[in-house]
């Protein structure tokens, strides 16, 4: 049987078909960009706002040697010049995992998921009382950078992505799309915008 203690977050190729799509060829124009955010709430759980109709996908993602993998559900809005990315992975196993170990291995995992270096990783927590991280870096081989917010709630993760040229990243937009995740049904949950860095 798979052994279940400190669970690593499995790696996925979604987000190298991501990052190709975004920094590669065939970007989309500026003109098919200009879309309005909108509330996009696929499961009922979270809201983010979001621009476009994003893409739905869903990858079964292997974990780490000797651990069980996972589903990972993700949507998808790509602009001009990035990406936005909102995924949802249900941890395997019975038991609630350990936050640390699990959200550090999801910053690992995301940045090397598409040949990126961490810059700066620090700990925040949504509506006062889940764990997470915010944390930035680079993508040495393509030119470009990205921004992440990553939640663990209870056996829940999710994770946001801001991906692209680094005038798309560092833009007011994106900030708007990583600030705006919230969760429903948790009166407790403020909008991730108003998480604490620790």
């Amino acid at each position: 049987m798979p052994m279940r203690g400190r669970w690593s977050p499995p790696t996925s190729m979604t987000l190298r078909r991501l990052f190709v799509a975004v920094l590669g060829v065939g970007l989309l124009s500026a003109e098919a960009c200009k879309k309005e955010f909108k509330e996009f709430s696929p499961d009922g759980k979270f809201k983010v706002l979001m621009q476009g109709a994003p893409r739905e996908d869903t990858q079964f993602a292997t974990g780490g040697e000797g651990q069980m993998g996972a589903f990972v559900k993700s949507w998808t809005v790509e602009q001009g010049d990035g990406a936005y990315s909102v995924s949802v992975t249900d941890l395997p196993g019975p038991h609630r995992p350990e936050s640390d170990p699990v959200l550090d291995g999801a910053v690992r995992g995301l940045s090397t998921g598409v040949g990126g270096t961490v810059t700066s990783n620090s700990k925040v927590t949504l509506g006062g009382k889940y764990p997470g991280r915010a944390f930035e870096g680079t993508v040495p081989k393509k030119s470009g950078v990205m921004q992440s917010r990553i939640y663990l709630v209870n056996d829940r993760l999710y994770q946001l992505l801001a991906i692209g040229k680094k005038s798309f990243v560092d833009s007011a937009e994106a900030a708007r799309f990583l600030d705006s995740f919230q969760l429903l049904g948790d009166p407790g949950s403020a909008p991730a915008g108003a998480a604490g860095k620790n």
